[in-house]
Protein backbone atom coordinates (compact mmCIF):
# COMPACT_ATOMS: atom_id res chain seq x y z
CA UNK A 1 0.00 0.00 0.00
CA UNK A 2 1.00 3.60 -0.86
CA UNK A 3 -0.36 6.87 -0.89
CA UNK A 4 -0.57 8.38 -4.67
CA UNK A 5 -0.89 12.37 -5.88
CA UNK A 6 -2.40 13.13 -8.94
CA UNK A 7 -0.52 16.19 -9.91
CA UNK A 8 -2.77 17.71 -12.07
CA UNK A 9 -5.77 18.01 -9.33
CA UNK A 10 -3.47 17.75 -6.30
CA UNK A 11 -5.92 14.94 -5.24
CA UNK A 12 -4.26 12.61 -2.95
CA UNK A 13 -5.37 8.42 -3.07
CA UNK A 14 -5.41 6.99 0.34
CA UNK A 15 -4.36 3.67 -0.98
CA UNK A 16 -3.46 2.01 -4.03
CA UNK A 17 -2.82 -1.74 -4.71
CA UNK A 18 -1.02 -3.27 -7.50
CA UNK A 19 -2.05 -6.07 -9.50
CA UNK A 20 -1.61 -8.33 -12.50
CA UNK A 21 -2.32 -6.42 -15.19
CA UNK A 22 -4.71 -3.60 -13.42
CA UNK A 23 -4.08 -0.81 -9.97
CA UNK A 24 -6.42 -0.04 -7.73
CA UNK A 25 -7.16 3.02 -6.22
CA UNK A 26 -8.77 3.80 -3.27
CA UNK A 27 -9.98 7.23 -1.24
CA UNK A 28 -13.09 8.30 1.26
CA UNK A 29 -14.41 5.70 3.72
CA UNK A 30 -17.26 3.40 3.54
CA UNK A 31 -19.26 4.58 7.31
CA UNK A 32 -18.33 8.24 6.08
CA UNK A 33 -19.91 7.44 2.68
CA UNK A 34 -17.23 8.78 0.50
CA UNK A 35 -15.74 5.59 -0.21
CA UNK A 36 -14.18 5.02 -3.62
CA UNK A 37 -12.36 2.79 -5.38
CA UNK A 38 -10.99 3.06 -9.32
CA UNK A 39 -9.94 0.32 -10.97
CA UNK A 40 -6.93 1.82 -13.89
CA UNK A 41 -5.73 -0.99 -16.22
CA UNK A 42 -1.94 -1.35 -17.42
CA UNK A 43 -3.31 -1.59 -20.95
CA UNK A 44 -6.47 0.33 -21.47
CA UNK A 45 -8.71 -0.80 -24.31
CA UNK A 46 -9.47 1.59 -27.15
CA UNK A 47 -12.37 1.35 -29.65
CA UNK A 48 -12.47 2.00 -33.06
CA UNK A 49 -12.04 5.98 -32.28
CA UNK A 50 -8.96 5.32 -30.04
CA UNK A 51 -11.60 6.29 -27.17
CA UNK A 52 -11.11 4.61 -23.85
CA UNK A 53 -14.03 2.90 -21.66
CA UNK A 54 -14.86 3.91 -18.53
CA UNK A 55 -17.88 1.65 -15.97
CA UNK A 56 -19.16 3.19 -13.37
CA UNK A 57 -20.11 0.21 -11.59
CA UNK A 58 -23.16 0.40 -9.08
CA UNK A 59 -24.14 -1.95 -6.30
CA UNK A 60 -27.12 -2.89 -4.86
CA UNK A 61 -28.91 -1.34 -1.69
CA UNK A 62 -26.35 -2.68 1.64
CA UNK A 63 -24.07 -5.30 -0.80
CA UNK A 64 -21.45 -2.17 -0.79
CA UNK A 65 -18.18 -4.10 -0.44
CA UNK A 66 -16.12 -4.04 -4.02
CA UNK A 67 -14.86 -8.05 -2.34
CA UNK A 68 -18.37 -8.63 -3.24
CA UNK A 69 -18.04 -7.91 -6.84
CA UNK A 70 -14.27 -9.11 -6.90
CA UNK A 71 -13.92 -11.36 -9.46
CA UNK A 72 -16.37 -9.21 -12.04
CA UNK A 73 -14.20 -6.03 -11.43
CA UNK A 74 -11.13 -7.87 -11.78
CA UNK A 75 -12.18 -8.93 -15.46
CA UNK A 76 -13.28 -6.16 -16.60
CA UNK A 77 -9.96 -4.17 -15.60
CA UNK A 78 -7.94 -6.97 -17.38
CA UNK A 79 -10.03 -6.08 -20.67
CA UNK A 80 -9.01 -2.72 -20.49
CA UNK A 81 -11.70 -1.03 -19.44
CA UNK A 82 -11.59 1.69 -16.41
CA UNK A 83 -14.11 0.95 -13.80
CA UNK A 84 -15.39 3.26 -10.66
CA UNK A 85 -16.82 1.71 -7.46
CA UNK A 86 -18.21 4.47 -5.47
CA UNK A 87 -20.34 4.08 -2.20
CA UNK A 88 -22.06 6.87 -1.02
CA UNK A 89 -24.11 5.02 1.00
CA UNK A 90 -23.33 4.94 4.76
CA UNK A 91 -22.50 1.72 5.41
CA UNK A 92 -20.07 -0.11 7.75
CA UNK A 93 -17.87 -2.37 5.72
CA UNK A 94 -14.17 -2.31 6.44
CA UNK A 95 -11.91 0.03 4.11
CA UNK A 96 -8.96 -2.30 4.16
CA UNK A 97 -7.85 -3.00 0.90
CA UNK A 98 -6.66 -6.21 1.65
CA UNK A 99 -8.98 -7.87 3.77
CA UNK A 100 -6.48 -10.60 5.49
CA UNK A 101 -5.05 -7.35 7.44
CA UNK A 102 -7.93 -7.00 9.37
CA UNK A 103 -7.91 -7.09 13.24
CA UNK A 104 -9.70 -10.39 13.97
CA UNK A 105 -11.44 -8.85 16.67
CA UNK A 106 -13.00 -6.37 14.33
CA UNK A 107 -14.96 -8.52 13.40
CA UNK A 108 -16.79 -8.69 16.27
CA UNK A 109 -17.81 -5.13 17.10
CA UNK A 110 -20.94 -4.84 15.31
CA UNK A 111 -23.10 -6.60 18.12
CA UNK A 112 -21.37 -4.35 20.43
CA UNK A 113 -21.92 -1.15 18.38
CA UNK A 114 -25.75 -1.26 18.36
CA UNK A 115 -26.08 -2.72 21.97
CA UNK A 116 -23.99 0.64 22.98
CA UNK A 117 -26.57 2.65 20.94
CA UNK A 118 -29.19 0.91 22.65
CA UNK A 119 -28.15 1.91 26.09
CA UNK A 120 -26.87 5.52 25.65
CA UNK A 121 -30.17 6.32 23.30
CA UNK A 122 -31.78 5.51 26.79
CA UNK A 123 -29.31 7.10 29.50
CA UNK A 124 -29.76 9.87 26.30
CA UNK A 125 -26.54 10.21 26.13
CA UNK A 126 -24.65 12.52 23.76
CA UNK A 127 -20.97 10.42 23.98
CA UNK A 128 -20.35 6.96 23.92
CA UNK A 129 -20.67 5.65 27.78
CA UNK A 130 -17.57 3.59 27.81
CA UNK A 131 -13.79 3.56 26.97
CA UNK A 132 -13.62 0.66 25.47
CA UNK A 133 -16.37 2.04 23.03
CA UNK A 134 -14.30 5.09 22.22
CA UNK A 135 -11.33 3.47 21.30
CA UNK A 136 -13.35 1.76 18.41
CA UNK A 137 -12.65 4.68 16.42
CA UNK A 138 -14.61 3.88 13.34
CA UNK A 139 -17.18 3.63 15.08
CA UNK A 140 -17.05 5.93 18.22
CA UNK A 141 -16.97 8.43 14.78
CA UNK A 142 -20.31 6.89 13.42
CA UNK A 143 -21.90 7.34 17.19
CA UNK A 144 -21.08 10.63 17.38
CA UNK A 145 -22.21 11.55 13.92
CA UNK A 146 -25.70 9.99 14.24
CA UNK A 147 -25.93 11.46 18.02
CA UNK A 148 -24.82 15.07 17.12
CA UNK A 149 -25.81 15.98 13.34
CA UNK A 150 -28.05 18.39 13.36
CA UNK A 151 -30.47 16.20 10.90
CA UNK A 152 -29.65 13.06 13.79
CA UNK A 153 -32.79 10.35 13.95
CA UNK A 154 -35.07 10.54 16.73
CA UNK A 155 -33.89 9.36 20.00
CA UNK A 156 -37.03 6.33 19.69
CA UNK A 157 -35.93 5.85 16.11
CA UNK A 158 -32.68 4.92 17.30
CA UNK A 159 -33.62 2.78 19.58
CA UNK A 160 -36.02 1.00 17.40
CA UNK A 161 -33.56 0.28 14.85
CA UNK A 162 -30.81 -0.19 17.05
CA UNK A 163 -32.86 -2.89 19.69
CA UNK A 164 -33.88 -4.98 16.30
CA UNK A 165 -30.10 -4.98 15.18
CA UNK A 166 -29.17 -6.73 18.07
CA UNK A 167 -31.96 -9.02 18.51
CA UNK A 168 -31.31 -10.11 14.27
CA UNK A 169 -27.34 -10.28 15.21
CA UNK A 170 -27.44 -12.00 17.98
CA UNK A 171 -30.02 -15.11 15.92
CA UNK A 172 -27.57 -14.66 12.87
CA UNK A 173 -24.33 -15.61 15.11
CA UNK A 174 -26.47 -18.70 16.83
CA UNK A 175 -27.76 -19.83 13.81
CA UNK A 176 -24.43 -19.95 11.92
CA UNK A 177 -22.59 -20.79 14.89
CA UNK A 178 -20.37 -23.35 13.05
CA UNK A 179 -19.86 -21.10 10.23
CA UNK A 180 -18.09 -18.12 11.31
CA UNK A 181 -17.21 -16.64 8.14
CA UNK A 182 -20.66 -16.82 6.87
CA UNK A 183 -21.76 -15.21 9.94
CA UNK A 184 -19.50 -12.43 9.69
CA UNK A 185 -20.18 -11.11 6.59
CA UNK A 186 -23.97 -11.45 7.16
CA UNK A 187 -23.77 -9.40 10.03
CA UNK A 188 -21.73 -6.99 8.39
CA UNK A 189 -24.63 -6.50 5.60
CA UNK A 190 -26.98 -6.44 8.43
CA UNK A 191 -25.15 -3.69 10.31
CA UNK A 192 -25.07 -1.95 6.66
CA UNK A 193 -28.73 -2.08 6.29
CA UNK A 194 -29.20 -0.67 10.11
CA UNK A 195 -27.28 2.18 9.26
CA UNK A 196 -28.86 2.78 6.67
CA UNK A 197 -32.40 2.91 7.66
CA UNK A 198 -31.23 5.35 10.38
CA UNK A 199 -31.11 8.03 7.65
CA UNK A 200 -33.35 6.71 5.38
CA UNK A 201 -36.10 9.71 6.01
CA UNK A 202 -33.32 11.75 6.57
CA UNK A 203 -33.19 15.44 5.02
CA UNK A 204 -29.69 14.65 3.59
CA UNK A 205 -31.37 11.57 1.97
CA UNK A 206 -34.72 13.80 0.73
CA UNK A 207 -32.29 15.89 -1.16
CA UNK A 208 -30.34 13.86 -2.68
CA UNK A 209 -33.74 12.15 -3.85
CA UNK A 210 -35.74 15.17 -5.21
Amino acid sequence: MENATNPDTNFEWQYTSKQEGYTIYQSGSHIRGDFIQVFVPDSPYRDEKGKRKLITYLHGFALCLPKFYEAHLEALAKKGYYVFFPDFQNSDYPDELDQNKLIPSQNKRHLYFWYQMVIDTITQRKTPSTEKFVQQKRKAEEFHRIREDENEPSPLKCLIIALALVVIILIVRLIYLFSPEYSKNLVKLISTVGLSLLYALQSGWKGRLA
